[in-house]
């Protein structure tokens, strides 16, 4: 509630998410214990969910993001040592409810 007047509830957000798709690379070898993975990725995922309200001054808004959306994806991990790994992976998805125009992540894992 807000000094306003305004109140909002939410109800718990549900998800239930199905997935199926594969991802296809090539390792290469570098030398000196390094390799180069490039790879692709394609799915498929389906929102099962399709009910999930807000409440904003007795006005009910449903949030929802059910439906089939295609994902593509591509990136690289990199092996510099038996240690140090890095990797980062762009992705684009699109579908009934929700597109996301593109999406990045980068990592580094050290293992001892």
């Amino acid at each position: 509630a807000l000094d306003n007047g305004m109140r909002a509830e939410g109800d718990r957000s549900r998800s239930l998410l199905g997935k199926v798709g594969t991802t296809a690379g090539r390792s290469f070898d570098l030398g000196k214990g390094r390799t180069l993975q490039p790879y692709v990725r394609v799915a498929v995922a389906h929102e099962f969910v399709n009910r999930n309200e807000v409440k904003v001054n007795d006005n009910v808004f449903n949030n929802d993001l059910s439906g089939s959306r295609g994902e593509l994806g591509a990136g690289v991990s990199v092996a510099l040592s038996d240690n140090l790994q890095l990797h980062a992976d762009f992705d684009y998805s699109n579908g009934d409810a929700i597109e996301q125009p593109w999406g990045a992540s980068a990592g580094l894992r050290y293992s001892w």
